[in-house]
């Protein structure tokens, strides 16, 4: 499970170097609301401490696939449009 957790690590820093955190950023928020609605779900039903630990090792798959996902369909190209002028500051 833990690599997953790397993988998501990976996908983080790769997708932070290029400014493109948004897909990497919701695949951690998805992670947090299926945390904490599975966590509430074995909760009210009494379940015994695995659940919970198969609940954080799914949840680590989970971040995983969905960074990977994130990097693979985001366009990685530079945006179209015109070139802005270089000049320099001091004149």
């Amino acid at each position: 499970m833990y690599a997953f957790f790397g993988l998501s690590t990976v996908s983080y820093f790769a997708s932070q170097g290029a400014a493109k955190v948004l897909g990497p950023v919701l695949a951690q928020t998805a992670r947090l609301g299926f945390v904490c609605a599975g966590g509430w779900y074995l909760l009210s039903i009494d379940a015994p401490a695995t659940h919970f630990f198969w609940l954080a090792a799914a949840s680590m798959v989970l971040l995983g696939v969905l960074s990977a996902l994130s990097v693979a369909l985001t366009r990685w190209g530079p945006k179209s449009g015109p070139v802005p002028d270089i000049r320099p500051a001091l004149m």
